[in-house]
């Protein structure tokens, strides 16, 4: 079985870190609150793009913001 990628971890992980709502983040990243909550729970994955805002909200490079989702494969 393939890992299992956890990216929604990695964003909640993040968001707490910058003490903002979903909400908030989604207003950061332009996207819905909605998508941010499906991220988390690992209903739906983010595309490039909203990777990209993402890491951006958080400050960080998306080289980095990649290598946290890459370390948080979950090997079944």
């Amino acid at each position: 079985m393939p890992p299992k990628i956890l990216t929604g971890k990695v964003i909640k992980k993040y968001r707490l870190i910058h003490k903002i709502s979903q909400a908030e983040l989604a207003d950061l990243c332009s996207l819905s609150p909605i998508s941010i909550s499906k991220f988390e729970r690992n209903i739906s994955e983010p595309s490039f793009e909203s990777i990209v805002k993402l890491a951006k909200a958080f400050k960080m490079e998306v080289s980095e913001f990649i290598k946290e989702i890459e370390e948080s494969l979950e090997i079944s």
